[in-house]
């Protein structure tokens, strides 16, 4: 039996009851032999998946015969011809001839069509299920269609239209390789500006249909696929068919990937219909769910512990420090710290007594360039085999900014590339991206994250970890966008004593919440304090030279000398300081 392949029904099936004619009778079809033209003694039937052929004229005695005629008609594989074979080698066209048929050069199974000598032809119908004419591919690729057709709203089948799913593909290579992979109903419109009234015409003559359109990754079938208003799914890399899935990456993969279709969103929404409800939280008042959040600060000042304490929270289900979280994957990209990040998660796990075998949180092994094509691809088929695996992440940390993106952070293009990088992975995945990012080089920058501002526009939360004395960090709420800001939040630094798994003691940093913070800046009285404070610091007697006191002032505020004088003149004019000459005095 190695001469003879499997034939798949799926794929064999209807093109041999559509080429000889073939007519039902109970669970067989009947019709003329294609080997010793007996008029109906001819059956074919589908036995486990598998066809099945005889002829009672001729006798299972010329059954080779039969086999023969029907791989010279291309109704049934050969070792040669066999496309599943040749497409599971890896074939290239350069291991083609001239002559070889379109369908084994696409890699295909021969379904709802037929071979006449080397081209394969391929019926087409209107909505009304009448035939309206056909489609011949050349060995080359070249599609034609018989003259007189009316295309609009026509197309071709794989498979048959029934309630359920149907999927609408633009080509017929395309509709075939989804029909392999799937088993679901597949039609093809002909071309992308005829999808759109193919969906049309089915939908009004089939309204228990459900059409998803499975769309080719280019500006045109893009555009017919959203014109289509039903659901639609594209491969992930630009200029990609399904085809091209199928035949790189196996059916598997069109599967997952059509499992992604969705709805395009519609430009505009009327005022009644938009939706109000309150925000929703991964960490209660502090990190929103489904939005894009950055965390900076200055080398060294404990942005990755606040992070990382983040994040094991999420994945542990444990509250945050008191406020409450919504447990899930959570999914690590480190470019930076691979060597300590070991001890930091060892310690956050003895901090806080939880065991972390069956916690879903998940390192990178090296950085993702995010805003790079072919590092963004892998990340997506990552994710995918992560989401297939354990379930969709609901938080996924870059950590940091300048390792997991290529150009100059302070080129809006670039950042704008990196936004919508992340934007397309939150909104696939409907999970938070946050970003470990970096403040400026200068003392007067250190209040804002370095680079374009043009990422701090485009994010819905940020917040900042600062240093404050030798033992304590603060987090503060610089950016929240559809939210009341949080209070600042204060840690202490706290050193656990390890044992590595070979006996060797170490140690890492733990954070641990202090309800002690420093006063703000802004408040009236710290103000009043600092300038008293200031005065004496520059003359103990409490006389100061008021440019000298502005200098001191706006250094400890953090202001510009500007503010600081009128912080000075507020004082004065309140009678709890005074001028003599110069200088300023405490009244």
């Amino acid at each position: 039996m190695t001469d003879y392949p499997k034939a798949y029904w799926a794929s064999y099936g209807q093109a041999i009851i559509d080429r000889l004619g073939l007519k039902k009778f109970g669970s067989e079809y009947h019709g003329a032999c294609p080997s010793c033209g007996g008029k109906d003694r001819f059956w074919i039937t589908e036995y486990q998946g598998e066809v099945r052929t005889h002829c009672r004229q001729c006798g299972t005695e010329n059954f080779q015969e039969i086999q023969k005629a029907l791989q010279e008609m291309g109704l049934l594989p050969t070792k040669e011809n066999n496309v599943v074979q040749l497409r599971d080698k890896a074939v290239g066209q350069d291991d083609f001839d001239e002559q070889t048929p379109y369908h084994i050069r696409k890699g295909i199974e021969l379904i709802g069509a037929k071979l006449e000598g080397n081209n394969v032809v391929i019926p087409i119908f209107n909505a009304q299920k009448k035939r309206v004419g056909q489609q011949t591919i050349t060995p080359d690729g070249t599609k034609k269609f018989n003259k007189g057709l009316e295309a609009d709203g026509a197309f071709g089948v794989c498979g048959r239209i029934a309630p359920g799913k149907l999927y609408v593909a633009e080509g017929y290579a395309t509709c075939a390789s989804i029909y392999s992979a799937t088993k679901t109903n597949t039609i093809f419109a002909l071309s992308s500006g005829n999808l759109p009234k193919v969906c049309e015409a089915i939908q009004q003559a089939f309204p228990k249909v459900e059409l998803v359109v499975a769309a080719d990754n280019d500006e045109a079938g893009i555009k017919a696929a959203k014109a289509s208003g039903r659901p639609y799914a594209t491969p992930k890399k630009q200029g990609y068919d399904w085809n091209d899935v199928f035949v790189e990456q196996g059916e598997a993969a069109v599967r997952e990937g059509l499992k992604g279709a969705r709805l395009p969103n519609p430009m505009f929404t009327h005022v009644s219909d938009i939706e109000m409800k309150p925000p929703q939280w991964l960490i209660d008042g502090m990190l929103e769910k489904e939005a894009l959040t950055m965390c900076f600060g200055s080398p060294g000042a404990g942005k990755t512990f606040a992070v990382l304490d983040m994040a094991l929270s999420i994945a542990a289900g444990k509250d945050w420090h008191g406020k409450d979280v919504e447990q899930g994957l959570v999914l690590y990209i480190a470019g930076e710290g691979h060597a300590g990040f070991a001890r930091r998660v060892a310690a956050w796990s003895t901090t806080h007594n939880v065991d972390l075998t069956d916690v879903p949180f998940y390192k990178s092994n090296s950085a993702v360039i995010v805003n790079d094509q072919a590092s963004s691809e892998e990340l997506h088929q990552e994710l995918q085999k992560m989401a297939s695996a354990v379930g969709k992440p609901k938080l996924i940390v870059l950590d940091t900014l300048a390792r997991t993106m290529i150009g100059d952070e302070n080129s809006s293009e670039k950042v704008g590339e990196y936004i919508k990088a992340l934007d397309n992975v939150k909104a696939e995945y409907g999970c938070t991206v946050l970003i470990v990012h970096h403040t400026g080089h200068s003392s007067s920058a250190q209040s804002r994250a370095r680079g374009s501002s043009a990422l701090l526009g485009a994010l819905d939360a940020e917040f900042k970890v600062a240093e404050w004395g030798d033992l304590k960090i603060l987090i503060e709420n610089t950016k929240m966008k559809d939210a009341e800001e949080p209070e600042p939040m204060a840690f202490l630094k706290v050193t656990v004593p390890l044992t590595t798994p070979n006996g060797l003691e170490t140690s890492s940093l733990a954070l641990e919440y202090t309800p002690d913070k420093p006063r703000s800046k802004k408040d009236p009285e710290y103000i009043r304090m600092v300038i008293l404070d200031q005065i004496k610091s520059v003359d103990e007697f409490g006389e100061a030279p008021r440019s000298d006191l502005k200098e001191a002032v706006g250094l400890e505020l953090e202001c510009s000398q500007r503010t600081a004088n009128r912080h000075i003149k507020k004082l004065i004019d309140e009678g709890v300081l005074a001028l003599r000459g110069g200088c300023v005095v405490v009244a």
